[in-house]
């Protein structure tokens, strides 16, 4: 799945105190994930390759 690199974050502390910070790397996707979420997207909403079981279900638990 494609991710930006790099992003700028804004929001506020939970005092109410503005902040920004740029994100990298790992940080970045990690970032994007969660807002993903927020929004109430799933990885397999983003993402063509999943991977299917292959066989037969032989007992349904």
């Amino acid at each position: 799945m494609e991710r930006h690199t790099s992003l700028v974050v804004s929001g506020q502390t939970r005092t109410g105190e503005a902040f920004k910070m740029r994100a990298n790397g790992w940080l970045a996707r990690i970032f994007q994930h969660e807002v993903d979420h927020l929004n109430g997207v799933i990885f397999t909403d983003r993402t063509d390759d999943i991977w299917e079981p292959e066989g037969e279900v032989i007992d349904n638990v």
